[in-house]
């Protein structure tokens, strides 16, 4: 600093110096903290588990149920109390088109995925619906069935000769 300036010159500026030095002396020790918990993060292993209710908690609700089916009369039933397993909407329709081919219903029909598609065991096999083609479909393990837009196909599954 230069002798020739006036006292009170010198003191403005060396205040001023000794702000701006402590303000970047808090930003450093930000960064190295900020920096420090960044490599915690990437080095240790962190449960997350818990952030999967914190949409539910907020209100968000997207994702918290089932997705809405396009096609109507396609949904698998709430809930299936013991006993009381039967054929409804779609499954239904399926089961009228197949008859005692689909046999009777072991359980209700349930999701299986978060596409939408559902799933329902019967005493002879496993009636499907797949959400994204809105096909229904049963197999009996070696021949398949399958209603779409109200057309039956069927195709039998062969095993490949090795």
């Amino acid at each position: 600093m230069d002798a020739r300036l006036p006292a009170d010159s010198r003191r403005r500026y060396q205040k001023s110096a000794r702000r701006a030095s402590d303000k970047s002396g808090v930003l450093v020790v930000a960064i190295a903290v900020a920096s420090f918990l960044f490599w915690l993060g990437q080095a240790a292993i962190v449960d997350l588990h818990a952030l999967v209710s914190v949409p539910d908690t907020l209100g968000l609700t997207m994702y918290a149920e089932r997705p809405v089916r396009s096609r109507v009369g396609f949904e698998a039933p709430e809930a299936c109390p013991p006993g009381t397993a039967t054929f409804t909407l779609g499954m239904a329709e399926l089961k009228a088109q197949l008859g005692p081919i689909m046999g009777e219903p072991r359980e209700c029909e349930h999701p299986v995925d978060s596409d939408g598609n559902t799933v329902q065991l019967t005493s002879t096999g496993r009636a499907t619906f797949i959400q994204r083609t809105q096909t229904l479909m049963f197999t009996n393990g070696w021949r398949t069935w399958a209603l779409n837009d109200g057309k039956l196909t069927t195709w039998i599954e062969r095993a490949e000769d090795n």
